[in-house]
This record gives structure tokens, sequence and C-alpha cells, in this order.
């Protein structure tokens, strides 16, 4: 800094700044898609699409059982066999406890045996997505994109040589109601005790990059050689930890639970768009399209020719990308070493910078101060910023005015503790170690507890530690820590980045003090920063801080006035007609996520106010609901075959049925009644313990099969129970209210429905 003046060096690290978030536009978006007249060997999204748009052109949805589905599945039975695969369908009523209840599956496979292989022996690598939809979507993007994405992977595999390893093309049915088309071959299918990798294609959303987010524990092989092979790697081992903590699941997760090792990759951005009916071709970003068959290539031309055994051993891998382009990993064992060899240098380095006790019992102040300040700014945002609780998950139409809110109080937060202490003659150098010390604690913390993500302290703490040993070298040529400052600046701005985007998957606005964390460690490398430039400009130091207020304010201002919703950002809001099959009564029920819209209400002529009603008989709700016609539908079939005691239970036998070719048939239980537990058709559908968060069982596709349910209950239970068949209608089935339903509304989920129930008590 002695060369260059503040302003200037302030321009340049703004540039950094810049230059890190431009190329972090690879965790935003996919590669861009490749025409459809580039060589045959390689991936097109164009030549993608054009089997998308075959599939779902219509955008209609096409949930388990339906025509529509059907439909679906004849077309990937042409598409495949046109390439010259022998097909099969596997079809199967598949259970599920985890998710309680059954579904009649069709999965679509397609096989390539392995040089090394024949049918009844090998090992296989298994490419996998589903091709249903849930009832209100066309389901583009989940999970129509990696459909599409493997039907082009087939083409291209077909014209290569064949490699020592079987290739499985499995396109499950079934995902949307529990996982059951992936249960269902996991369980019965011959050709799962060859499966020895899985590649799944998954998607949360309508756009971004097709993230590798999980896999299997001791991937430390099979992460060398994805990082070899993959051309856009976006991945990090944080994510890999995050989700083993989190509830949420995936096909993979069955695969996973049998010890299989695998690839899971999804796209999760505009999640406003998951399970909407405007997740379709139009809204879908044709990038994640691209990067979902980059990177199912990749996968296979990476291991078709491996040991497959290799891939499950002892050690984890830690890694991260660096742009997208690059995926640098090395073993998990090593992040306690390193983190303690980082943690040694730092800490001689501050044994050699001491002032003073004085001064450095001032500089030890400094940082926690920064880290209560900008927690403190966090909680203060998570008001103005995320004061929509009825915001869609995570997503906001607008991001970028809470983004640079958060950003900029992270560096005020700086530029106050700088601003205090200026004058108070604290260590430029001790600033530097104690952040260092800092960061290597973390990781020596981390890397014990939760190893794959140490990396996000361990390389800014390894940048100081290298930084400094360069400073000690041409210690005669300087008197700061310049080197040892500015890789850690670097690497933590890249981390901070990194993470304070990537964060936004799992944290919405409303927790603005979690979504502030990562800019954490690049705030306290800043304020050596911000006190050496106050001490040579104390007048600009004031403009920066009053700019950096500023444009917090003005960020914040404009994210809380910004709409919530829009037409590509939608609430859902699902028009719901409830039949009361036993007192021919009927009602329409607004149903959203993300608030209601009161001119609609009020134009569809809904209730003034949250009624509050019982739905099915059983669960307490407050909605708002209008009278409907009586709609003489079919009540769902229930007859009772046996109620008997057994020892200290008593045992409920029915047979249920749909009646209206509906996309559900369900069995509701009150929270304080339910049954031990349920088998339908003799298969375990549900085990209900106390904790467990599931009041129903869903029968998912029903056709017009009849289906004999056990019951099992404590001997001498009053057992109450309610029976309902879903079934989807159109917008003219809406009695005119789909044509008020405001722009930046949509169904979701299950969509506009009628639910037709029946309740049942045995004293």
């Amino acid at each position: 800094m002695k060369k260059l003046s503040p302003v200037r060096y302030f321009l340049i690290l703004i540039a950094v700044f810049t230059l890190i978030f431009m190329g972090l536009s690879s965790i935003s978006h996919g590669p861009k898609p490749k025409s459809a007249d580039i060589a045959l060997d390689q991936f097109s999204g164009e030549r993608a699409l054009v089997h998308l748009s075959d599939m779902i052109g219509d955008n209609k949805p096409h949930p388990t059982g339906s025509a529509e589905n059907r439909r679906v599945l004849e077309v990937l039975q042409n598409k495949f066999a046109a390439l010259g695969y022998e097909t099969q369908v596997q079809k199967t009523l598949a259970c599920t406890t985890h998710y309680p209840g059954c579904s009649q599956v069709e999965n679509f496979i397609a096989v390539s045996i392995g040089s090394g292989s024949n049918h009844s022996s090998g090992d296989a690598i298994m490419l996998t997505t589903h091709y249903d939809s849930v009832p209100a979507a066309p389901g583009a993007g989940d999970a129509g994109a990696g459909v599409a994405a493997l039907i082009e992977v087939a083409r291209i595999l077909k014209a290569e040589p064949t490699g020592s390893n079987t290739v499985i093309f499995l396109i499950t049915d079934g995902e949307e109601g529990g996982l059951r088309g992936a249960s269902g071959f996991a369980n019965e299918h011959e050709w799962m005790k060859n499966v020895k990798l899985v590649v799944n294609l998954e998607a949360r959303g309508a756009s971004g990059p097709s993230t590798m987010f999980e896999t299997h524990p001791g991937n430390l092989a099979l992460i060398r050689q994805f990082a070899k092979t993959n051309k856009y790697p976006v991945a990090n081992s944080l994510s890999y930890e995050i989700y083993k903590l989190l509830p949420n699941d995936t096909d993979y997760s069955i695969y996973r639970d049998m010890g299989v090792a695998g690839l899971n990759f999804a796209f999760t951005g505009d999640v406003a768009l998951y399970h909407s009916a405007r997740d379709d071709i139009a809204h879908l970003d044709k990038s994640s399209l691209q990067h979902h068959g980059e990177n199912a290539l990749a996968a296979v031309r990476a291991f078709r020719d491996v040991d497959l055994n290799t891939l499950v051993g002892e050690s984890d891998a830690t890694y991260f990308d660096v742009f997208g382009r690059v995926l640098l990993h090395w073993p998990s064992n090593l992040n306690l070493p390193l983190a303690l060899w980082a943690f040694i240098i730092i800490a001689v380095a501050a044994n050699k910078s001491r002032t003073g006790w004085r001064q450095d019992l001032l500089a030890a102040t400094v940082l926690p101060g920064v880290i209560v300040l900008a927690l403190v700014f966090g909680w203060l945002l998570s008001w103005p910023l995320g004061h929509w609780p009825q915001l869609f998950y995570l997503d906001h139409p607008y991001p970028w005015p809470g983004r640079l809110a958060l950003l900029f109080v992270a560096a005020l937060s700086a530029w106050i503790m700088a601003r205090i202490f200026r004058d108070k003659n604290v260590s430029y150098n001790m600033l530097v170690c104690l952040a260092g010390v800092f960061l290597a604690f973390l990781s020596l913390i981390v890397a014990s507890k939760m190893p794959g993500a140490s990396y996000q302290f361990l390389v800014p703490a390894i940048a100081l530690a290298v930084g400094w040993i360069v400073d000690m070298l041409l210690w005669r040529k300087q008197e700061r820590f310049v080197w040892a400052l500015h890789l850690g600046l670097i690497s933590a701005a890249y981390m901070a980045v990194y993470h304070f985007i990537a964060l936004e998957v799992i944290a919405s606005y409303e927790l603005s003090y979690v979504r502030i964390a990562p800019l954490i460690p690049l705030a306290l490398l800043l304020v050596p920063v911000f006190m050496q430039a106050g001490r040579q400009d104390k007048k600009n130091l004031r403009l920066l801080g009053f700019g950096f207020g500023t444009v917090a304010i003005i960020a914040t201002m404009t994210s809380a006035l910004l709409p919530g919703f829009n037409e590509t950002h939608p609430r859902v809001q699902n028009l719901v007609l409830e039949v009361n099959a036993d007192t021919s009564k009927a009602r329409w029920i607004s149903e959203t996520i993300g608030g209601e819209d009161k001119g609609f209400l009020a134009k569809a002529g809904f209730s003034k106010t949250r009624q509050a009603i019982q739905r099915f008989g059983i669960y307490s709700q407050n909605r708002f609901t209008k009278p409907a016609d009586y709609s003489k539908l079919l009540a769902p079939q229930f007859n009772l075959l046996n109620d008997k005691a057994e020892g200290e239970h008593r045992i409920l036998s029915v047979e249920i049925a749909a009646r209206n070719n509906g996309y559900g048939l369900y069995l509701h239980f009150p929270a304080d009644n339910r049954p031990l537990t349920v088998h339908i058709n003799d298969m375990l559908t549900a085990e209900f313990g106390p904790s467990s968060k599931y009041k129903d069982i869903s029968i998912r596709g029903p056709g017009d099969t009849t289906y004999t349910v056990k019951l099992v209950y404590p001997k001498g239970r009053k057992i109450q129970l309610s029976l309902e068949e879903s079934i989807s209608i159109l917008p003219t089935q809406t009695d005119g209210m789909a044509d008020l339903r405001p722009a930046n509304s949509a169904p979701g989920f299950y969509g506009d429905r009628i639910q037709i129930f029946t309740t049942a008590i045995f004293e």
C-alpha cells in the first residue's frame, strides 16, 4: 500500500471481488447449450430438447397411473428402441414405509451389456432419473430434463465402443409418490445385484447448474476419477455433509442405503417453479439440461472401464470446485494435520507480531466485535429482507437487493471496528494473524466433527500461513504481512461469495443472520485493510463507510418493497373441491403456499376470513372457503372384511378402491389415533411410532384395483379414519375461478382437484 493510494488500492480490490463474483456465475447457471449440429459424440442440449418436447410438449402433468404417464412411457420405449436398445418395463406394486404407501409403478429399463459382462453377471453403472410428475406439473425440470438428457446420452453411447462395465438406463415411475419406483427396482429386479455405481439426475427447480450434491461414504476413489474427467464440475463436500443431516430424499437414497456408490446431481434455481404448473419447457433453463447431460456422459466415460468395486473405500474426500472448471480434492484425513500446521505457523507469526499486551488485547477484541456486529446486522435484516413468510421455499424473484444488503453490512461490520480502533495503536500484523488463528482453529474443530465442511476455513488459513512464510522471506523489504493478508483475503473472498450464494438453497432471507455467516471470514480480513487505509486517508475511509451504509439501506428498502411473486416465480394456489360423500355436502377451498391474494378471493366469492374447518372430518385447518354444489361422484370403495382381536392388538381388515380414475387414494388418521402398523396387499406400508410425522397412507396411481388393507391397533382402541380419492380437474371445471387466478399464482404440487371422502368409525 506504500506505492498505491488508498483509492487506487480499493479500486483494485473491488475489481478482484467483481471478477470473483463474475467467475462464480458457474454456481448460478450451467454451461451454454450446444447446438444440434455439433459433432455426434458430444452432448447437445438442443438435441435433448427435442426429446423433451416429444415427451411433454403439450405441457400436461403426468402423475403415476395416468393416461398421460403411459403415453410418456410409450415415447421412451420408442426412442430407445429406435436407438437399438432392448427395453423392458417392470410393472409392480411398490410400497415404502419411509413415505407410507404404495404405487402401481411401471419402470422403464434399457441395458447396454458391457464387454466384460453377460446377462447374469458383471458390474453395472446405472444412469437413472424418473419420468412421472406431480399432479400439478408438466415436470420439465423435475425430472423431464433428466430423462431427455439420458436419451441423448444413450444415443452417444450406442455409437461408441462398449466399456467393460454394463450400463443400465433406469427411468423410474412413482418417484413423486415416495421413491417407489426405485424401491420396486431395488427390491425386486434381477439387475439390482449388478449395480455398483448409480448416477442420478434430479431437479428442485427450473434453472441453475447441475450440482453434484451427494455421494456415498468412502468416496475418495470416486471423487478422484470424477475430478479428472468432468469438464464442468460444480460440487463441494460441504453440501454432502449438510445433505446427510437433512430429511430430503431422491431415488439415490434407496441405493445409498444399500451401500451402492453414487453421484447425485440436481439443479435448484428458480425453486418457485418446482412442482408448479409452470415447470414447463418454456420456463426451463436449457443450460441446466446441457449440464445434466454433460455430467451423465462424463460419468459413464469415466467409469465404464474402471473396477467399480474400488469406488467404496475407507476414506472420504474433501473437495470444492473453482469457478466450475476444476475440482480441488484431497483425502479428508489430511484436514486435521493441515489445520494444525496452519495453526502453528500462524501462531508463530502472531508471537512475532506482539507489540505489547494492551495493543494485543485490543486486537483480540476487534475480531469478536466483527463477528457480533455481522450477526446482529443479519438478525436486524431478517425482517425487512424476509418479511414475506409466504414466499415459496427459498426463492425470491428479485434476490439481488437482499444479497447486496447483506454483503454491504458485512463490510460495514469490518469498517465500524476498524474505525473504532484506528487510533488505538492496534497492530496490522496482529490483526492479520488473529484472523488466521481463528480460521485455523475453526478448521481444527470442524475437521474433527464434519471433515468435508472444513475446507471453507482451512483454505484461507493455509493461504495465510503460506503468505506469512513468503513475508518472512521478504522481511527486510516490508514491515507488514502483505502476502499473508492478500493471499488470505482472496481465498476468503472466494469462499465467502461461493458459500453466500450456495447457502440460498437451504436458508431464506428470514434467516439472514445465517445467510451472512459465510461472509464473516472475509470481514475479519477486511479489518486490517480498512484500518491501514484509515490511517493514511481518514476522509476517504469515512466516505467508504458512508457508502457501505447507504448502499445497504437502499438495497434493504428496495428488497422490502419489491413484490414477493411474479409470473415466473408464482405463489402456489390450488382450487380444491372437497366432497363429503357421507353428508352429500361440498365446498371449495383455496389452498396456498405463499399467502392469499385478497383480490382473487373477493372476485371468486370466497369467505372474507379464514374458516375453521375439519378436513376429511379429521384434520383441523383454517382456510378460505365457499359453498359448492354437490358433485355426484362415486365415493371411494370401503368394505370391512374383518374386525378382530389378537393378543394385545385389534386388527381391522378392509378392502378399498378408487372409483373415479383419480391419481391418489388416501387413508387419513387422527394424529392421536394412528394404527401401529399398516399392510397393503400383505406388504408392510407403515409403522407409526409416537414421533412419526405422517398421518396418512397413500396409494398413487391406484387404477381400478381393489386393495386389501390390514390395520393393527392396540386392543380396545376406538378407530376413526377417512378414505379419500383425489381427482385432478381442468380449469374449465373450477366454476370459472381459474380464469380469475392472478398471473403471479399457479397450481402446484397436487394442483386443482376434487377430494371425495368417506369417514368410518369403529367403536
